[in-house]
């Protein structure tokens, strides 16, 4: 009989240990499909947002929106229109930035380049440093003495030069705005 009740024994340990192991598997499963919504939630709120703006003629690239205006204005109403749409004026920090830029419109457009704060020191509207720049030949320049302390990018069709240009700040340009994602 002493058989009989540790064979018993053994199955009960065995269907502990078993049912133990399952339920290990069982819950990290369910963490597991838990993390995979909350993934897929986030995607879904992502995707949302890139659709609602590409609505609003927003362009995606590199986890930044730019809006492109159809308008002209100054330099500071340009910049209080991308205030008034949660971004600022665009800042190119990079090569492929400005390749990106340069391509999305053929028209003079203001940046958010200054150097109305000390003269000939350039700052972007994030408050950083101009250290590369993409200037048209011979520019900045302060054509004629005139104030020129706002940058666009300078589109000259009769010309190659379509790098950026100073200008006065009360011309009428259009602007490209970026935002993060």
């Amino acid at each position: 009989m002493g058989s009989f009740e540790e064979n018993i024994l053994v199955c009960k340990t065995k269907s502990s240990a078993e049912q133990d192991q399952f339920r290990t598997r069982y819950n990290a499963m369910t963490k597991e499909r838990d993390q995979l919504w909350v993934e897929r939630d986030n995607f879904q709120a992502k995707v949302s947002v890139v659709e609602q703006h590409t609505q609003q003629r927003w362009r995606y690239y590199n986890s930044n929106f730019y809006f492109i205006s159809t308008e002209m204005k100054t330099w500071e109403g340009s910049r209080e229109d991308c205030v008034r749409r949660g971004a600022d004026l665009v800042v190119i920090n990079s090569r492929e930035k400005y390749v990106f830029i340069h391509g999305l419109s053929k028209e003079t457009f203001w940046i958010g380049l200054t150097d109305r704060v000390e003269e000939g020191i350039w700052k972007w509207v994030d408050g950083t440093a101009l250290t590369t720049g993409y200037w048209g030949r011979g520019q900045p320049n302060n054509q004629n003495g005139m104030e020129e302390d706002c940058a666009a990018r300078w589109s000259d069709l009769s010309t190659t030069d379509n790098g950026w240009h100073d200008a006065p700040c009360n011309e009428l340009h259009f602007w490209i705005c970026e935002k993060m994602a």
